[in-house]
């Protein structure tokens, strides 16, 4: 079992602290006193409030990318663009965001390969899709080709804990 990291504030990303390593991340949603907002789902509430479920092969990269995505600044990857278009178009979610009544928290768990990577996000994303019927808001398409459906076992839910 791997540990994933203390969940911690977006805004508040240290690049001088983050590996440059393969990693699996998760995003979630808050609100001003650090609790995950429940998020409805198509079979229930994702009491998590679990926005996205990714990889990168730097996960420094990857966060500091989503932090400039979320200062309105420019988005470079499909979750930065994705959290780029909310706050720049749907006033709802930017005035929430903005007032500190909302928060976005990340956490990952560094691995040591890209295909590994690769292997834990598809796992992630299948026992979500599963749980709830459909993927992370965030989420754009459900990956295939490592964790075959008739092998998956979400018993105890987060294998990369």
């Amino acid at each position: 079992m791997l540990a994933w990291y203390t969940w911690r504030p977006v805004d508040g990303i240290p690049s001088h602290r983050l590996p440059d390593t393969p990693s699996v991340y998760r995003l979630r949603l808050v609100d001003g006193t650090g609790r995950p907002v429940p998020i409805p789902r198509f079979l229930g509430i994702d009491e998590e409030g679990i926005l996205h479920v990714g990889r990168a092969r730097s996960i420094r990269r990857r966060l500091l990318r989503f932090h400039e995505a979320l200062r309105r600044r420019r988005a470079r990857h499909a979750e930065g663009k994705l959290a780029f278009f909310l706050l720049k178009n749907v006033e709802a979610f930017a005035r929430r965001i903005e007032e500190g009544e909302w928060a976005i928290q990340y956490t990952y768990v560094c691995l040591t390969s890209p295909s590994e990577a690769k292997r834990q996000e598809e796992w992630l994303l299948k026992c979500y899709f599963k749980r709830y019927g459909e993927l992370p808001p965030l989420n754009r398409e459900l990956p295939h080709g490592m964790v075959r459906w008739q092998d998956l076992s979400c018993e105890g839910e987060e294998r990369a804990q």
